[in-house]
């Protein structure tokens, strides 16, 4: 081959690599890749190895363009290798291989060998151009770079300083090199947080360049676009824009319109907008970048896809899912035509269409996506790059979302692994992993392990950024909210302290995140019950935001929802409401119609009309909720499932059971599908049905529900895990209100043995069931262990909580209960007014805890007789419950239908029917004509016309009640039982005896199949039926349903406990009424002592037990012995009750038909008169005990032979039984009786005959 040949085949050599890089820098790879195919071809033929080492070197530049890293660092690992065989070690050509291979590496994400490239690099510099080269600057330089990409940021400032300190002498001060490394400092120095070194860096670099390279020098704009990106991590969106916009006005004036550089100006001040929540104008911003781009570079070139992705991730923060899933499409489409199905890039635009899908709760299509993304990340990048790990991040983020905590964590520690082999141990990602495992602990309820994560987190943060970063403030965030969710709230809000201690100096008093510091805190002090120092917090937040962010922005409207929910637990639901509606209009106005936030705001609107009561306007902002999330999520997210699990609860309050059953099988079929059978959620929504069984009576339907989402609480979490006592709690409910109380008692014990041990002896929840084994020992009448778990729950609750907590105040009114039902009163008004203390000064005068409390306090002074203290009450409540509740709320109807009872009570039977009308009338038009709460006015009506004797009208109130029931609750209810039973109560009264048996049998035929066997309401069947054979003197069967009545009560409540005591009590009335008045006091005395021991010796069944020995030494003759008995029990009802109460009047009744008994008129007519004073005072004037009274004294007038006076009383007797119980009643019958006795002594025998007539009349027809 001649010389001149191989010279021109050098030349043509030469001219193609030349070309081939030429094109590629114009991303015209093909025309690049034939060049350099070419020039290969010609260095094969003249067998020249550097010169095939040279082609291979740019096969390299083109692979590494395509993305395709392993074949790039192939073609330079070769290129070198030949270089190394065929050249000196020390060459810069190959130290130029040394620095392509180390950016190969760096890209790969594999610093290690990248940090060996640049050292191979940097040696060869040194000794050949020498320390203080240039090149020797742009070394150390490199090896920064990877340094900083390792989050080794003293050392890559370190090598910044190294490269700088060559610049300065060799290039000089201005030169646009020193600039450079000036600039790379300011970027590992905004790395670390330090953001005002970060400035004060781009500050240097940007006066050199200024007076270097000019005001309009690409250089000056790219120093201003870094500053602005400082101050946009400051959250200072105004400097930040200032800066972008100084750098477009330069790359408009250099560039022009249509530059790729004017396209990135504006891109960046999208980004801006952005996180402003500008929405719109990021978009206009996005469109102009694309719009160059696509006239620059054409429809299919990378930059394109790049404005395409950002344009999607502005419609995903916006939830225009569909447009988001656009744009990426169109991303992904374009660079799939560009660079291959296996492209880096391609891995970014599929998991982006992930985020949209997990945003959409459509968790297995992101995790496909994620999969794809993965997928190709392994292919080309290997098993070890760091934005492996990013995939690996965002699949447990995936299964986070759908409580699969298992697989979560595995993904977590796939990319803590890798991150571990690749990085250093203290790098910050290392950090960004230990924290998603702490928040995939945080959702197990594993709060240990969280906290142990956090920790690890907060140590690497701690020791890489130091103490004042972000990213610390954000880790002290975190451990506050593991220590909220244990109700570790002093814990949480130290740590919230921490946290907001860093942002203040370093992001200043008005950035978000400060306003999010503040939030936080509020939350705990909500939890605490806290609510003003909630309100203050929150209001700090909304000021930040406001000044911020603009009227407009999400996380303002996020303030305005966060006020809501703390009015709204304050039960200032007016106030609450104003919140969540301008947080609705801001949503409204900044995502637009259909956003999910708006639905969230109809959502929690509807929340505060159901604790209102306004169950149709309840309803209906559920149901605009709903719309907008089928329309945006579809009908399959959980989020949808959440609204039908709403409505489910409005339709359970309102009787509703079917159609909230039907809401709350929606909400499980949805999270059946979405999230697997073995979700949290699945279980909360068996929970819910378990719950709404419950309140049907099907207590066995309720029990298994309850025991599937203890089953699935126990896969998902644990043997210990909050949830799991939770699930315990409420199968304690339903066996307690089985009556199962041991059952209940061990369900209690269980839950509390794991809130022990997970949460500590002085968390809230161990508070919640020391509380609930309370009540379980209250419904057994154990009242002093009752007491004594109250007091345990009080205790912790007082350690924990600020002792204005509603808490509190609630364990103050339960220990007042207890008191109430042990005939404590006096204790019980100390408990209720210490609870009503705490409700007044939190949650103010007119809150309904503070109306239940009156309504509580009202129920003691009915027991106590004092009547117009209990109305005063009752009044009180109803004031409240009208001003907050309006007038149509079911507490409403509550508080009419109290003072009805009080009223019936006082034997005001008309204003009782009032109150009672009062209340049915609320609850018709709230409830609707077939609720339970409906039947319970028809039976509260049909219990005050029994009490006048109105049996018919009692009787036509009991079967509308019972026909709501059977319809409602089904044919085996105990409230139908309850209904059948009432029925048998009026026909008794009626004396219809068998009919009155008839209702008992059917009502004790429901119980035992419901309710077993052994349960107290069974027992309260026998004891009817033992009544009504008591009644027809049918005394061997009483005695039999009674003993069935006291085994039940003795199995079930133990022999101590007052419901014994009523059988051993009824049992004496048998025997009194056979004459066996030694069996009787045998009974009255075993009940006496039960009382003594069990109730406070000055309650007043201990009163009737005394009244009734009284009875019974009266009836056998021991006059004194009965006086006495009677003088005890006058001498607690005095105590105890009211001087003006009726069971006072009883006695001095009783006490007068002793003194009649011993010819003691004057005594008798004393006791009497004042019986009948006392009833005059309280009761109606025509009353049934008023004639009564009048009777008695008749009776002594004529045992006097006082016959006029005599008459005189038995008319007015007379009169007043006919006008209340109708001229057919038998107490009618004995008033004419006992005026033909009267008559006959006076010797007026047709005057007595016509009385025994109209008597015996009324007889006959009452048989």
């Amino acid at each position: 081959m001649s010389t001149s040949t191989i010279d021109l085949d050098r030349l043509q050599y030469h001219v193609c690599l030349l070309l081939s890089g030429i094109y590629l820098q114009q991303s015209e790879r093909m025309k690049a890749k034939q060049l350099t195919d070419k020039a290969q071809e010609i260095a094969e033929k003249l067998k020249d190895e550097m010169m095939i080492a040279e082609s291979l070197y740019r096969y390299g530049d083109i692979k590494q363009e395509e993305g395709d890293w392993n074949g790039a660092l192939n073609c330079y690992m070769k290129s070198v290798n030949i270089k190394l065989r065929y050249g000196d070690e020390y060459n810069l050509s190959i130290a130029n291989s040394y620095q392509k291979i180390g950016i190969v590496y760096y890209s790969q994400g594999n610093y290690k060998e990248a940090e060996c490239m640049f050292k191979k690099l940097l040696k060869i510099t040194l000794s050949v151009l020498g320390h203080n080269h240039p090149d020797a600057a742009a070394s150390y330089n490199n090896m920064g770079a990877v340094y900083s990409n390792q989050g080794k940021y003293e050392e890559a400032i370190s090598m910044y300083e190294k490269s700088l300190k060559i610049s300065l002498p060799v290039l000089g001060h201005n030169h646009p090199d020193v600039a450079a490394s000036y600039n790379n400092m300011g970027e590992a120095y905004r790395h670390q947080g330090k953001r005002e070194k970060a400035i004060s860096m781009y500050e240097k670099s940007l006066k050199i360049r200024l007076s270097v390279l000019g005001h309009n020098h690409p250089d000056v704009a790219a120093s201003y676009n870094n500053m602005g990106a400082v101050y946009s991590d400051q959250g200072k969106h105004e400097e930040a824009i200032s800066m972008y916009e100084k750098s477009l006005k330069i790359t408009l004036s250099i560039f022009g319109h249509n530059h790729p550089d004017v396209a990135v100006s504006y891109n960046n001040i999208g980004a801006v907008y952005s996180n402003q929540g500008k929405y719109e104008e990021a978009i206009s911003m996005y469109k102009k970048s694309l719009k160059i781009r696509l006239s620059v570079f054409g429809h299919n070139h990378p930059n394109a896809a790049v404005s395409y992705n950002n344009l999607g991730t502005v419609y995903l923060d916006q939830s225009k899912h569909e447009e988001a899933i656009s744009m990426y499409k169109k991303s992904l489409e374009i660079i799939i035509s560009v660079l291959g199905h296996n492209h880096p890039d391609v891995a970014v635009s599929y998991n982006n269409m992930g985020a949209v899908y997990s945003n959409q709760g459509k968790h297995e299509e992101a995790i496909s996506m994620y999969e794809k993304s993965l997928k190709i990340k392994l292919s080309v990048l290997g098993h070890n790059h760091p934005d492996i790990t990013v995939s690996y991040n965002n699949l447990g983020n995936a299964y986070l979302d759908q409580g699969k905590y298992e697989e979560a964590i595995s993904m977590y520690e796939k990319s803590l692994k890798i991150r571990l082999s690749v990085l250093d141990h203290n790098h910050p990602h290392i950090a960004v992993s230990y924290n998603n495992m702490g928040e995939a602990y945080r959702h197990q309820g594993k709060h240990e392990e969280a906290i142990s994560m956090y920790e690890q987190s907060l140590k690497i943060r701690l020791s890489v950024l130091g103490h004042n970063h972000p990213d610390v403030a954000m880790s002290y965030n975190n451990l506050g909210n593991a220590y909220r969710h244990q109700s570790k709230h002093e814990e949480a809000i130290s740590m919230y302290e921490k946290s907001l201690k860093i942002t203040l100096p370093v992001l200043g008093h008005n950035h978000p995140d400060v306003a999010g510091s503040y939030s936080n805190m509020g939350a705990v002090y909500s939890n605490q019950g806290k609510y003003e120092e909630a309100i203050s917090m929150n209001k700090k937040s909304l000021k930040i935001r406001l000044s911020v962010l603009g009227h407009n922005h999400p996380d303002v409207a996020a303030s305005y929802n966060n006020m809501g929910e703390v009015y709204r637990h304050q039960g200032k639901l007016e106030e609450a409401i104003s919140m969540y509606e301008k947080s609705l209009k801001i949503t409204l106005s900044v995502l637009g119609h259909n956003h999910p936030d708006v639905a969230a705001s109809y959502n929690n609107l509807g929340n505060a009309y159901f604790n209102q009561g306004k169950y149709e306007e309840a309803i209906s902002m559920y149901e605009k909720s709903l719309k907008i999330r089928l329309a945006v999520l579809g009908h399959n997210h959980p989020d949808v499932a959440v609204l039908y699990n709403n409505m489910g609860a409005v339709y359970l309050d309102q009787g509703k059971y079917e159609e909230a059953i039907s809401m709350y099988e929606k909400s499980l079929k949805i999270t059946l599908s979405v999230l697997g059978h073995n979700h949290p959620d699945v279980a909360a929504s068996y929970n819910n049905m378990g719950e709404a069984y419950r309140y049907q009576g099907k207590h066995e339907e309720a029990i298994s529900m309850y025991e599937k989402s203890l089953k699935i609480t126990l896969s998902v979490l644990g043997h210990n895990h909050p949830d799991i006592a939770g699930s315990y709690n409420n199968l304690g409910n339903a066996y307690r209100h089985q009556g199962k109380h041991e059952e209940a008692i061990s369900m209690y014990e269980k839950s509390l043995k794991i809130t022990l041990s997970v949460l500590g002896h002085n968390h809230p929840d161990v508070a919640g069931s020391y509380n609930n084994l309370g009540n379980a020992y209250s419904n057994q009448g154990k009242y002093e262990e009752a007491i004594s778990m109250y007091e345990k729950s009080l205790k912790i609750r007082l350690s924990v909580l600020d002792h204005n907590h509603p808490d509190i105040a609630a364990s103050y009114n339960n220990m007042g209960e207890a008191y109430r039902h042990q005939g404590q009163r006096e204790e019980a008004i100390s408990m209720y007014e210490k609870s009503l203390k705490i409700r007044l000064s939190v949650l103010g005068h007119n809150h309904p805890d503070v109306a239940v409390l009156y309504n509580n306090m009202g129920a003691v002074y009915l027991d106590q007789g004092k009547h117009e203290e209990a109305i005063s009450m009752h009044e009180k409540s109803l004031k409240i419950r009208l001003s907050v509740l309006g007038h149509n709320h079911p507490d409403v109807a509550g508080s009419y239908n109290n003072m009805g009872t009080v009223y019936s009570n006082q034997g005001k039977h008309e204003e009782a029917i009032s109150m009672k009308k009062k209340s049915l009338k609320i609850r018709l038009s709230v409830l609707g004509h077939n609720h339970p709460d409906v039947a319970a006015s028809y039976n509260n009506m049909g219990e005050v016309y029994r009490h006048q004797g109105k049996h018919e009208e009692a009787i036509s109130m009991y079967e509308k009640s019972l026909k709501i029931t059977l319809s409602v609750l089904g044919h085996n209810h105990p409230h139908v039982a309850a209904s059948y039973n009432n029925l048998g109560n009026a026909y008794l009264d009626h004396g219809k005896h068998e009919e009155a048996i008839s209702m008992y049998e059917k009502s004790l035929k429901i119980r035992l199949a419901v309710l077993g066997h052994n349960h107290p309401d069974v027992a309260g069947s026998y004891n009817n039926l033992g009544n009504a054979y008591r009644h027809q003197g049918k005394h061997e069967e009483a005695i039999s349903m009674y003993e069935k009545s006291l085994k039940i009560t003795l199995s079930v409540l133990g022999h101590n406990h007052p419901d014994i005591a009523a059988s051993y009590n009824n049992m004496g009335a048998v025997y009194s009424n056979q004459g066996k008045y030694e069996e009787a006091i045998s009974m009255y005395e075993k009940s006496l002592k039960i009382r003594l021991s069990v109730l406070d010796h000055n309650h007043p069944d201990i009163a009737g037990s005394y009244n009734n020995l009284g009875n019974a030494h009266r009836h056998q003759g021991k006059l004194e012995e009965a006086i006495s008995m009677y003088e005890k029990s006058l001498k607690i009802t005095l105590s105890v009750l009211d001087h003006n109460h009726p069971d006072v009047a009883a006695l001095y009744n009783n006490m007068g038909a002793v003194y009649l008994d011993q010819g003691k008129h004057e005594e008798a007519i004393s006791m009497y008169e004042k019986s009948l004073k006392i009833t005059l005072s309280v009761l109606d004037h025509n009353h049934p005990h008023v004639a009564v009274s009048y009777n008695n004294i008749g009776a002594v007038y004529s045992n006097q032979g006082k016959h006029e006076e005599a008459i005189s009383m038995y008319e007015k007797s007379l009169k007043i039984t006919s006008s209340v119980l109708g001229h057919n009643h038998p107490d009618v019958a004995r008033s004419y009786n006992n005026l033909g006795n009267a008559y006959d002594k006076q010797g007026k025998h047709e005057e007595a005959i016509s009385m025994y007539e109209k008597s015996f009349k009324i007889q006959l027809s009452n048989p």
